[in-house]
Order: structure tokens, then sequence, then C-alpha cells
């Protein structure tokens, strides 16, 4: 029987604690920050949860680069049947972003598996969704029982003044300015969710670039047609 490998999930670009605006989130950042230091001594479950668009997936792959010996599983793009992710129980920390979609479904048997693994090396897991896991009903009861144990976190979104950070922070990191007016004008006149935020600011630096021109307010109205 072949052994089954781990599939090298792609981190995305920025994705650590340092490009990460944490807001309300500072306790939890931390605890994320000094998640490999519980090596070798207990077991380590942590359940982040919150809307669309917090930061889960950032957080999550922030742990993925700062800390050896980590992987990143995306749930949506994977079924945890068939001994499909026996082969992440080697790691010492496995994140699995948005497990809501295993649950109620087959993929829990497979869930359970990586989490007694993982329990027994002493390792780490960290686990996101739009719920707590009170909030959830699980096919397995066992799993439903150990999960509810977990450490659980509301990823609270940012307050628009956190959301203005994160837009500076981004466009700096990308090497293109970003006037303090044309960041208030993008908050005030398109979507406050911070993932499509950043997506109209990508949409703006590409256009700026193809075209030659600076971000202002009126070539932001023009390229999003507002």
């Amino acid at each position: 029987m072949t052994e089954q490998q781990a599939l090298p999930f792609a981190l995305g670009e920025g994705g650590t604690f340092r490009h990460f605006v944490a807001g309300r989130n500072g306790e939890l950042v931390e605890r994320l920050r000094k998640f490999g230091q519980s090596s070798g001594h207990a077991f380590d479950c942590l359940w982040l949860f919150g809307d669309s668009g917090t930061g889960k997936t950032h957080l999550l792959q922030a742990v993925c680069s700062e800390q050896a010996n980590a992987a990143y599983i995306p749930a949506r793009e994977i079924v945890a049947e068939n001994g499909a992710i026996d082969a992440y129980g080697k790691f010492d920390t496995v994140t699995v972003d948005d497990v809501t979609s295993w649950i109620g479904t087959a993929s829990e048997r497979g869930l359970m598996g990586l989490y007694n693994v993982l329990r027994g090396r002493r390792a780490r897991l960290v686990l996101t969704a739009d719920r707590s896991p009170r909030d959830l009903r699980f096919a397995l009861p066992d799993l439903g029982s150990r999960l509810r144990a977990a450490a659980c976190y509301r990823v609270a979104p940012l307050d628009d003044r956190d959301k203005l950070r994160l837009l500076s922070g981004v466009a700096t990191a990308r090497g293109f300015e970003l006037p303090p007016e044309v960041a208030q004008f993008l908050l005030a006149r398109t979507s406050r969710d911070q993932r499509e935020l950043l997506g109209v600011l990508d949409r703006l630096d590409k256009a700026s670039l193809a075209q030659g021109r600076r971000l202002t307010i009126p070539f932001v109205k023009q390229t999003l047609s507002l």
C-alpha cells in the first residue's frame, strides 16, 4: 500500500505576523507567536472563529511561516477521508483552515485520527471556522467534545483606524504610495470587509502600474467606476 504524502499547500504572500494588524486581537496574536514554545510539554489545540475577511487565514499562515515543521491545510480543498490527511500527523504544528467544511461529513473521521495522533505526540493543532465549536453539530460526538474543550478565540474585525493602518502597511510592503486621503476615500466608498478591501487595493495597484499613474481620488473613481 502506498504511503499518503502531505500535500504542500502554498502559503500566501505576506502571511506573517509582521504584516498582520492585530487591532483587538492582540492577546490571540501573542498566544500564536508563543505557540511553538509548548513543544515537548503538552498537546495544544486552538479554535479560531469569526466572520469572513477578519484575517483567520493570515494568522494560520503566519504560524506556518514562522515555525519549523508546520503544515497548512485548506479544508475546502481536500476531503479528509481514506487516509488523505494521515501524513500530517508527522508535523509539530498543523493548521486547518475553514474546518467547518469537514464537520458533519465523513471527513470528521480523518480529523479525529489526526487529532489523536497530534495529541499523542504532544504536538499542536490550530483550526479556523466561522462559528464556535459549541454552535456546530458534529457527526462524531467524541470529536465534538474534544474540540469544544479547545482554547477558543473569536477573531475580531478591525475598526476603521486599524483598517487604515492595514491599507497603509500593505501599500508600503508592495512599494507604492497610498495617500491618506485616498485610503480614507476607499474606506468610505468601498467594502468594509477586510478581504474585499485588500482586493480593491490590489486592483488599484495593478491599474496604476499598467497606466503609469499615481493613486489619486479621481484615478480611484475612474478605475472603480464610482
